[in-house]
């Protein structure tokens, strides 16, 4: 179908990872999935998109890039505050407001 979806469990703690793109290719020799055009990936609220992203699946690793040759094309970054928030209070660290 158009797009075309995938949707992963990488871990049972994690949540599940979503993607979807015009096109998806998977290479099963390098453990990674190529999706092509409109593609973005998302997971717990993060999400990345761009024109291409690579998703290396045993890494659980993104690169995402733009098209150069059009004018105002960006890959996109989302990160939610909470997610944020979460990190930092593991790691022992406290806010005094």
């Amino acid at each position: 179908g158009k797009p075309a979806r995938l949707q992963q469990q990488p871990e049972p703690d994690k949540g599940l990872v979503k993607a979807r793109a015009e096109t998806i290719e998977y290479y099963k020799n390098d453990d990674r999935v190529q999706l092509l055009d409109k593609a973005s990936i998302e997971q717990d609220g993060s999400t990345v998109a761009g024109d291409s992203i690579e998703y290396f699946i045993s890494e659980q690793r993104v690169r995402a890039d733009s098209d150069r040759s059009r004018d105002g094309s960006r890959v996109q970054v989302v990160i939610p505050a909470q997610a944020m928030e979460s990190k930092e209070s593991g790691s022992g660290e406290t806010d005094s407001e």
